[in-house]
């Protein structure tokens, strides 16, 4: 009876969507313009393009029957169960400078891996192509690559920065430069505000080997030897070796990562053995030690058993010297005594290699306030003195249609002109020096370089 009862519904509901999709058709456009209006207005705010997601997935698929609010954030904590890894969020203690302990709230990367990779679509794939090309086993691991920096969610200028947070992100270098470009391919694992992070011993330092320590040195499993992920409904499984393989970052949080003095060093470099500081009086005439190094094969360079070394002579140092000497010693190493750092973590020492897997962070160096601002200053006044090359470029760049709002002519504005020279420098940002790199590069081929002139400059023999 309710067979036949449900068979005798099913075409009767369809008929009736029928009849009013038809009803729909011929209802007049300004009709319906105005009822999609006021169905908006009647909802909470949510934006155009997230309305007409659901509107389009509601006229296809049929609608949950569990939609309130509590239903919603019952869905989001299912996602937080146990994939086979642990929960999906983690505690792990770290140590203030108080002494006291408390809990660092991170995200468990074993099961955040899982989950990314079970739910099947874009990861999934990303992980299934790249193994066809690079396999992992226990002679090929796959690397892990981690990147930490400060974010500052809001006005960049604010006088207040209590919303500034330490973001650590991973993925894998297998994936490629190309796909490392896309935000999506880069899993986040901790965010933790700056003021929070000031509280701990060694701070952004504690916190980094913390999450090393979990994900490499954990008892309950080696992700050297072997990760299973579970695939989605009818995809494949996947078996990784992961190793640690590098450490992004720039300038600053390299430095607090891995307690290193910097400028402040005698050596500005720890990996350089012979590159050090003039106002050290240090450098002597046979170049063994100098400050006017730039090609790298002049330098020497320290290996991690170096490093390693050098950490355990600051460790026998701390309590056999006084204060005044080990503050000299520190120096002299480059490095900054600190037991809750990561370099100085006995977890660690068999995963942390310091010299193989820094790497910096290019942009930085390129093109925030770096080479490229550097070079351009060498290479406009250069042409200034052929003719007024701001001028010229400020109506050339005016031509070209920006991604955005992008005003690359504003850059060579007679405003800008007598900025750039009061500071000595051409002034842009990196997004800026990026789309503006091509475009000046081009108009080279097609100017100066057909008249011969500025070769030298432009670095064509």
């Amino acid at each position: 009876m309710i067979g036949k009862n449900l068979q005798s519904f099913e075409p009767t509901k369809f008929e009736e969507t029928k009849t009013f999709a038809r009803a729909m058709e011929k209802e007049p456009r300004a009709a319906k313009l105005a009822k999609l209006d006021g169905f908006r207005r009647s909802l909470p705010f949510m934006t155009a393009s997230a309305l007409a997601a659901v509107l389009e997935k509601a006229k296809t698929n049929s609608l949950p029957s569990a939609c309130s609010k509590k239903y919603i954030r019952d869905a989001t904590k299912q996602c937080l169960f146990d994939r086979g890894y642990g929960e999906m969020i983690l505690t792990v203690p770290v140590t203030c400078k108080n002494g006291t302990t408390r809990d660092l709230v991170m995200a468990n990367p074993l099961a955040l891996l899982q989950a990314a990779y079970q739910q099947g679509g874009s990861y999934y794939e990303l992980v299934q192509s790249t193994l066809q090309s690079k396999p992992s086993d226990l002679d090929s691991c796959w690397n892990a690559i981690f990147y930490m920096d400060e974010v500052q969610p809001g006005n960049q200028l604010g006088i207040h920065q209590g919303r500034k947070c330490w973001v650590l992100y991973f993925s894998m270098e297998e994936y490629g430069p190309v796909h490392l470009q896309k935000e999506a391919c880069w899993l986040t694992l901790l965010v933790e505000r700056t003021a929070k992070v000031q509280e701990l011993h060694a701070g952004v330092s504690q916190v980094f080997a913390a999450v090393m320590r979990y994900f490499f040195a954990n008892p309950t499993w080696d992700v050297k030897s072997g990760l299973l992920l579970k695939g989605p409904p009818g995809g494949v499984d996947a078996k990784l070796h992961i190793q640690l393989g590098s450490v992004l970052q720039d300038g600053g949080a390299h430095k607090a990562v891995f307690h290193v003095k910097g400028d402040a060093a005698t050596r500005l470099c720890f990996i350089c053995y012979n590159l050090v500081a003039e106002r050290s009086q240090l450098v002597d005439g046979d170049n063994q030690l100098t400050c006017k190094l730039v090609n790298r094969k002049d330098l020497c360079m320290a290996t991690d058993h170096d490093i390693k070394q050098t950490i355990n002579r600051i460790k026998e140092n701390k309590d056999k010297m006084c204060a005044e000497d080990f503050k000299v010693f520190q120096q002299a190493t480059g490095f900054n005594y600190e037991p809750f750092g990561l370099l100085f973590s006995e977890d660690l020492q068999h995963h942390i290699r310091p010299v193989q897997q820094f790497v910096h962070d290019w942009m930085h160096c390129l093109v925030s306030q770096g080479v490229f601002q550097t070079i351009c200053t060498a290479w406009l006044d250069s042409a200034q003195q052929h003719l007024d090359i701001y001028k010229e470029l400020h109506e050339y760049l005016a031509l070209w249609i920006h991604p955005k709002t992008k005003k690359l002519s504003n850059l060579f504005s007679p405003k800008r002109k007598m900025s750039n020279k009061e500071a000595g420098i051409f002034k842009c940002d990196a997004s800026e020096a990026l789309s503006l790199g091509p475009i000046l590069c081009f108009y080279l081929q097609k100017t100066f370089i057909p008249a011969g002139l500025l070769l030298a400059e432009s670095n064509v023999s």
